[in-house]
């Protein structure tokens, strides 16, 4: 996996050292790129539903079927 180099930002966070560029560089890139990755958890999560309702869909309309082959119920 590969970045462009604009995701890229120089921090330091050395216990010796002061920190640099955190608030001023790192927190304004996380930010900007927050809402991309909430769309993305978005879409990850409508694929899983989706998955998971079709899966209970079948299952409903084969044990529908089942019973009408078998004639429970009547």
């Amino acid at each position: 996996m590969s970045l462009s180099l604009d995701c890229i930002v120089p921090v330091c966070l050395a216990p010796e050292k002061p920190a640099y560029n955190i608030e001023d560089g790192l927190m304004p890139l996380i930010h900007e790129h927050l809402n991309a990755a909430k769309r993305v958890r978005y879409l990850r999560c409508l694929r899983q539903q989706q998955v998971e309702s079709a899966w209970r869909q079948w299952r409903k309309q084969a044990l529908h079927e089942g019973q009408i082959i078998f004639n429970i119920g009547k």
